[in-house]
């Protein structure tokens, strides 16, 4: 508060001097109704005072005083004023001395507290008043302001407000509606005059001026007219100060404006920069926060599934967060005053925290102790919204109308710059788009098969941050216009946390569903979906491609195949041939796993197996053409008979695939197909597949192409065994019996032509007895072959076989034949050995011309006969004339004669022929000659001869005493594998009992199929035991008892089924089969001759069971 002593202080000697300038000057009266003072001519002439009327009630005249105005009293206050002014000199320097220096302070004054401490200060000093109070008028009058006092009495402290309207009596109040100056006794001290004078600041009211005087007489009338003076000059300095606040809020706004701009231009500028959504939401929340000076701020856009993301966050990043990071969502329908501004697109103020808790609890009580006030905007591009700022106070506030204009201007400009980055975005990302896409799609280009289509979409998945991509192709599970929600099997546990499905089409055909595993906690984006959509496209294209691939490469692969089993039917010689090829490479070829071919009889009203496949189901090797079976339809109707499933066999064929004729496990599909040759069938074949099929035009072609090369390969071989049969009667008349018994040795021989005459060939064997228990045998070769070579082979085994009985050794007899050859065409340059056998000594005499040497094996091992050597035929020694060598045969070796045919091998040394031969006749060494010679044969040439092959083997068996063989019992599993030692056994034992190598062999064969039958019927893949017993009976009789401990099938073990046991009683005398609740007996008896001597040496005791 200002106080009187420290104003005139201050004041007093400025107001001096102006004082003394002005002493001359004199006060005059003018009228009745107004009055002034030479000061306020002054005051005129600086253009600072107006006149001010004032109203009188009556004029009285005192003696000796002049005539004062009487002024309008509330408080009924009358009667002289003090002294004259113009007697009174003091107060008239006083004043004098004060209106220069208020003048100047009132011109100086550029605000209404400066103007209010001016007018206080000069009036303290020039009126000494008690009291003085400066306020100006606000609210059209309702209400006064104090702006400055000395104390408390007239209007209260400063910065309080006085209501005019509650109490228009008040001095003031009736001041400022008169418009003049009311002069009263103050109402709560009596003894102090008070003064209340209108301050005109053009033509209102702008402020009042009130003092208190403690006087006894009061204010004199100078001292009103001082007061007034004062009043007009307050005027004008508050008009200049209105002025001066006017400029300078005008210059405060263009500053405003200014700095707006600037901020604006610098967002502006920020934003131009930013070319991601990220960037200017960040820039222009920023921005925002700067510009209105807020605690904090956030920045909300739309995302896909109707929610507001707070993409960006400013100085309240905490209470926008979720505990993993991520972003804040909130619904567009929430109550929440952002949400709001962006659901109804307009401005929304929240002045204070009463409002915000009324309108917006849920977000009041987000920001209790945070903020108290907030306003948001909205995001607006061409009217439509497409974000929200919302800006957060820590004070209650309303935004100005700057604020809230500046604001908008930055979303304005942020919506702007939004739709840039969403196009740049967007832009990126289709480029991004295509370069992923043009990357698969490449790779897609590389993949051949299926799995590098899998292989390529989960590669990528894993590139852009998926779990997985998978494919379900049509036929896994039933796939529906959209796809499914998630795939079959999806596990939410691995992380993923939503699953992108997409059909795969092609040519409008749903191929199959592509499923992109993504990761938490995320979900898909339209970018993501349309990238992948644009993936599954060519993922079903790569698929087509693939699959096309895969079925050319099916086709050429079969194609392949079906050239080879051709090529390997052009050489099928036999039926049996045939069948072999068709299943061994047919059935690869086509992919089935079974096949079964017939052929017609002669008289075309049957079918008979040709050979059957590993079919679990044994089919009757004879089927009738009247029979309810596939073979036989489509051999009467010549038209295909194609089964995709066991349910349409089953309907088709209830007789064949009936309930009671189980379907083996491995059979679910069947194909049957005609035999033609021309318009005539020759025989049917059938082909079986372990998985249902549809049987497609491709397959189809392939199945009929092989039936018509299957056809004509029959033919072939129906004409190559009328040929062959017209060349077995050439053949039986050119070549001895190819098994013969003289005395001790037991002969036999086997011949295996090469060319496509059958058995005419150049090889050639010969045996016969001589006199004195000696045998003769040959073998030779002839070069070529054909019907020249069979000719000549013919003549030079007759001439062979004149000498020897002309009693030409071996040797001598090879001489004799040079000549001869020499003669007969075709035969120069043949090869010969020749082999004489004492069969009671068992002495060998042998001569070879240009021949492989003979071989000799038996218990002890293999030897070859190098001596008596000597050129081909027609080729006569250079030297002198060679002579035979000799050798001995020990009982039970065999003496092997053999052409070339059966050593030689194209690219191979002739050794290492001889060393296979040895290698397999010293394991068969225990075999019958006949045996030996098949064995031999068919080890060392299974495929077939590349040349003319013979070979001869002689058995040297001399006679022994009576067999002392004990008798013979093994226990073995029931299995397979184990049949080839029980044949072993058998064999040692027999030759123990000098039981004859070849009804050893057929005891062997007989105890081996009843063994396998027992295998297949009493235990049916099942564990068990065999017990095998053979003993020697006195008269000579083998008795062989085979047991099991299981139970045969229904059909029983006598069925006649099969060939097994055919083959059994074909091969024994007596085969019995006795069933029991402990297992299946089968007992067999074989009258032999035992041979007399003693047992063969290398055997001791048989074998005495496991």
């Amino acid at each position: 508060m200002i106080t009187k002593a420290a104003v005139a202080a201050a004041a007093w000697p400025v107001m001096r001097a102006a004082a003394l300038a002005n002493a001359s000057k004199r006060p005059t009266f003018r009228s009745r109704s107004t009055w002034s003072h030479p000061l306020r001519h002054a005051a005129y002439r600086e253009g600072l005072h107006r006149t001010m009327p004032v109203r009188r009630r009556r004029q009285t005249r005192a003696s000796g005083s002049r005539v004062v105005p009487r002024l309008v009293q509330a408080t009924g206050w009358s009667g002289e004023r003090g002294g004259s002014m113009g007697n009174d000199d003091a107060g008239l320097v006083r004043r004098s001395e004060l209106i220069p220096s208020m003048t100047r302070a009132l011109a100086a004054a550029v605000t209404t507290a400066e103007v209010a401490q001016a007018t206080i200060s000069s009036l303290l000093i020039a009126i000494e008043a008690d009291e003085v109070a400066f306020a100006v008028v606000q609210d059209r009058g309702r209400r006064l302001r104090v702006i400055a006092a000395t104390g408390t009495t007239l209007l209260g402290n400063p910065r309080s407000v006085v209501d005019l309207v509650t109490d228009p009596e008040h001095p003031v109040a009736r001041a400022i509606r008169s418009g003049g100056m009311v002069v009263e006794r103050a109402r709560s001290t009596r003894s102090s005059v008070q003064a209340y004078v209108p301050v005109l600041a053009g033509d209102r009211v702008a402020g009042v001026i009130a003092i208190a005087v403690a006087r006894s007489t009061g204010p004199t009338d100078a001292d009103l007219s001082v007061l007034e003076g004062t009043a007009d000059r307050v005027g004008g300095a508050l008009e200049r100060a209105r002025s001066f606040r006017a400029e300078r809020t005008a210059r405060a706004a263009a500053d405003r404006a200014k700095s707006r701009v600037e901020r604006l231009q610098a967002a502006t500028a920020e934003l131009a920069r930013g070319l991601s959504q990220r960037e200017v939401t960040r820039a222009v929340l920023r921005e925002a926060v700067r510009a209105v000076r807020a605690h904090g701020g956030a920045l909300a856009l739309p995302s896909d599934d109707d929610r507001l993301e707070l993409v960006a966050t400013e100085g309240i990043a905490e209470r926008f967060g979720n505990d993993d990071g991520e972003p804040m969502h909130l619904p567009v329908a929430s109550t929440s005053a952002i949400a709001s501004a962006y659901r109804d697109g307009s401005l929304v103020i929240v002045p204070d925290r009463a409002d915000w808790v009324a309108r917006f609890p849920a977000g009041a009580l987000l920001f209790d102790g945070v903020a108290n006030s907030q306003f948001s905007v909205p995001i607006l591009a061409e009217g439509r919204p497409i974000g929200a700022l919302g800006l957060y106070f820590r004070d209650e506030r309303r935004p100005t109308e700057d604020d809230v204009r500046l604001v908008t201007s930055l979303t304005e400009q942020a919506a702007i710059a939004l739709e840039r980055a969403r196009l740049v975005e967007r832009e990126r990302a289709a480029a991004e788009r295509t370069r992923q896409l043009q990357t698969v799609t490449a790779e897609l280009a590389k993949a051949a098969t299926e799995q590098d289509v899998r292989d390529v979409l989960r590669n990528h998945a894993r590139r852009v941050g998926a779990i997985d991509a998978t494919m379900e192709l049509r036929g896994t599970r039933d796939i529906d216009a959209t796809g499914a929600a998630h795939p079959p099997g999806w596990n939410p546990q691995d992380g993923s946390t939503d699953v992108i499905e997409l059909r795969l089409v092609q040519d409008d055909v749903s191929i199959g569903v592509l499923s992109v595993n993504l990761p938490a906690p995320r979900a898909p984006t339209d970018e993501e979906r349309h990238l992948w959509t644009d993936i599954g496209r060519q993922a079903a294209q790569a698929l087509v491609r693939t699959r096309l691939y895969a079925d050319l490469q099916r086709s050429c692969q079969r194609l392949a195949r079906l050239q080879q089993v051709t090529s390997a039917l052009s050489a099928a010689r036999t039926p049996a041939e045939v069948a072999t090829e068709v299943l061994d490479r047919g059935l690869p070829a086509l992919g089935a796993a079974t096949g079964w071919l017939y052929t017609t009889d002669e008289h075309d009203d049957a079918l008979t197996l040709i050979r059957p496949d590993g079919s679990s189901d044994p089919w009757h090797e004879r089927v009738e053409l009247t029979a309810a079976v596939p073979v036989a339809d489509v051999v009467r109707t010549q038209g295909s008979v194609l089964l995709p499933s066991v349910d349409e066999a089953r309907q088709r064929y209830p007789a064949m695939f009936g309930a009671d004729r189980p379907v083996p496990p491995d059979e679910r599909a069947w194909a049957w197909l005609p035999l033609r040759v021309g318009a005539r069938v020759v025989g049917g074949m059938g082909l079986s597949f372990t998985v249902e099929r549809s049987f497609d035009g491709q397959e189809r072609w392939a199945f009929e192409t092989l039936a018509d090369q299957v056809a004509q390969a029959l033919e072939r071989s129906r004409s190559y065994a009328a040929e062959h049969r017209i060349a077995a009667v050439l053949q039986e008349s050119l070549l001895p019996n190819a098994v013969r018994n003289v005395g001790p040795a037991r002969v036999a021989a086997r011949y295996l032509p090469a060319a496509t005459e059958a058995s005419v060939g150049g090889d050639w064997f010969e045996m016969l007895d001589l006199p004195g228990e000696r045998l003769a045998v040959a073998v030779g070769d002839v070069v070529g072959s054909g019907i020249g070579a069979a000719a000549a082979m013919g003549q030079i085994r007759s001439a062979v076989r004149v000498l020897a009985l002309a009693g030409k050794h071996p040797m001598e007899l090879l001489e004799t034949m040079d000549a001869f050859a020499e003669s007969v065409e075709g035969a120069p340059m043949s090869t010969a050995v020749c082999a004489e056998l004492d069969t009671r000594t068992g002495r060998i005499t042998y001569a070879c011309a240009g021949h492989p040497p003979p071989l000799v094996v038996g218990p002890g091992g293999a030897r070859f006969l190098e001596g008596g050597r000597r050129p081909p035929l027609s080729m006569p020694p250079a030297n002198a004339a060679a002579s035979d060598a000799s050798d001995h045969l020990e009982p039970g070796e065999t003496l092997v004669l053999y052409t070339d045919g059966l050593i030689e091998r194209r690219g191979e040394a002739v050794d290492e022929g001889l060393q296979r031969l040895a290698a397999v006749a010293t394991h068969l060494a225990d075999r019958g000659p006949d045996a030996l010679a098949e064995r031999i044969v068919s080890q060392l040439l299974p495929d077939g001869a590349a040349d003319d092959a013979a070979v001869l083997c002689v058995r040297y068996e001399p006679m022994t005493a009576a067999s002392t063989a004990p008798d013979f019992v093994m226990h073995l599993p029931a299995a397979a594998e184990e049949l080839a030692g029980l044949r072993a056994a058998i064999r040692r034992w027999s030759m123990r009992a000098s039981i004859p190598a070849d009804v050893t062999e057929e005891i062997v064969l007989a105890i081996g199929e009843a063994c396998a039958n027992a295998i297949e019927h009493a235990y049916r893949g099942a564990s068990g035991d065999l017990t095998v017993a053979l003993k020697l009976g006195a008269g000579g009789e083998v008795q062989a008892e085979i047991r099991d401990d299981g139970q045969w099938w229904d059909e029983g073990p006598a069925s006649t089924r099969g060939r097994g046991m055919t083959l059994m009683r074909a091969l024994m005398d007596t085969v019995d089969v006795r069933p029991g609740a402990s297992g299946t007996t089968v007992a067999m008896r074989r009258r032999v001759e035992p041979l007399q001597g003693r047992p063969r040496d290398g055997e001791n005791t048989p074998p005495g069971g496991r």
